[in-house]
């Protein structure tokens, strides 16, 4: 594998790196992907495939799937609680260890090269493409794509994403009793009100609950008291905290670059998380399939220019985004009275289940949202 050329190199074996993968390879591309970690590897995340990010794929992911949800628990501050209920699936829960390797195997099946154990040092750019740095070599690319998450070394190699907001999550599984998942069978929790603009969350697995809290970054000491004062309020019965893990959101600023030359920037690793969701799966696979034909194309004519990618992305991906953030403000500011909407009215929750099954997107919620509308539009 060492200095041998490629058409396209990806860094990053997730849902972004393999979709794009696949696409470019099934057009007779050469390409590889390079992972850091052995496969399949665990991947602190909620885990929460929706049926709108499960609907942009051509193959069906319910080998991988271990809770299908339809419910939804709010509280506000831990305290007072409302469910909610949708007739039909919104969101599917994986372990991601087991879905990215799906999704590896199907780029395998299109002939990808997949290299795991493999960390990237570098990327540096010239005339005839690019040179990527291993701990013993390096290989060439026509292309080299980053789709290697929030720390991208793509993006620091290249000084991207320098001005993106940055998000932090506290995640843990923590294995409960039976009882406690029959409980959580079907259902999400989502807490409100503690953390300005951030919130708990409880993503039932197969043999334990995926429990964390997430904010903006300046609040990660604060995030730590929360964490535990929110797991305490869950009422689990008897539990075992594994695997307590943090990590960064990016959220890219609109127009921030996310090309340079023959390199483009995918998923977490171009800030193309849901400011209000902090959903990533979704976004990651949407932008791959964005860049494919971008990427096919320009090395059929300019590998150098790959700017048409960015486009797409500001053109059909950041108006919902920037609506996500609007809609973030608004849930900063008065959390109290969103969680009394959610409390007395069920429109509010069969649209966002209408988002996360593909159905409308935040902008026409902003559309619905009658006598706000002007000032949801004004924030974003």
């Amino acid at each position: 594998m060492l200095n041998q050329s490629y058409d396209v190199a990806i860094i990053g074996a997730g849902p972004a790196g393999t979709t794009l993968a696949r696409e470019v390879a099934r057009q007779g591309c050469k390409v590889i992907v390079l992972e850091k970690e052995r496969l399949p590897r665990y991947k602190t995340c909620g885990g929460g495939v929706t049926v709108r990010a499960a609907r942009l794929l051509d193959f069906d992911i319910s080998p991988v799937v271990e809770r299908v949800i339809d419910s939804g628990r709010f509280s506000f501050k831990m305290g007072k609680q409302v469910d909610r209920r949708y007739p039909e699936p919104i969101c599917f829960m994986v372990m991601r260890d087991r879905f990215d390797l799906l999704l590896v195997e199907k780029a395998r099946e299109a002939g990808v090269c997949v290299v795991d154990g493999m960390r990237v040092a570098g990327v540096e750019t010239s005339d005839d493409g690019c040179t990527i740095r291993l701990p013993d070599g390096s290989l060439h690319a026509r292309i080299v794509v980053g789709a290697d998450g929030a720390n991208s070394i793509v993006a620091r190699s290249l000084d991207l994403m320098r001005d993106a907001a940055a998000d932090i999550a506290l995640e843990a599984e923590v294995a409960v009793g039976p009882e406690t998942l029959r409980e959580w069978h079907s259902r999400i929790g989502v807490d409100l009100g503690v953390v300005a603009g951030g919130y708990g969350w409880v993503f039932p697995k197969e043999k334990h609950l995926s429990i964390g809290v997430g904010g903006a970054k300046d609040l990660a000491l604060s995030l730590r008291t929360y964490y535990d004062q929110y797991l305490a309020s869950l009422d689990l019965g008897p539990y075992e905290v594994e695997r307590f893990r943090g990590h960064h959101i990016p959220i890219r600023k609109d127009e921030s670059p996310i090309t340079q030359g023959p390199v483009l920037l995918l998923g977490d690793a171009a800030g193309l998380a849901d400011p209000l969701s902090r959903e990533g799966i979704y976004h990651a696979i949407r932008s791959a399939q964005l860049a494919a034909p971008v990427v096919v194309q320009s090395l059929r004519s300019d590998p150098r220019d790959l700017s048409a990618y960015q486009r797409a992305v500001d053109e059909q991906m950041m108006p919902d985004l920037l609506a996500a953030a609007a809609l973030l403000k608004v849930l900063e500011w008065t959390p109290d009275i969103c969680f009394q909407v959610i409390q007395r009215f069920q429109r509010p929750w069969n649209a966002a289940c209408l988002m996360f099954r593909g159905e409308m997107d935040w902008v026409r919620v902003i559309a619905k949202a009658g006598p706000f509308r002007r000032l949801l539009r004004a924030l974003a």
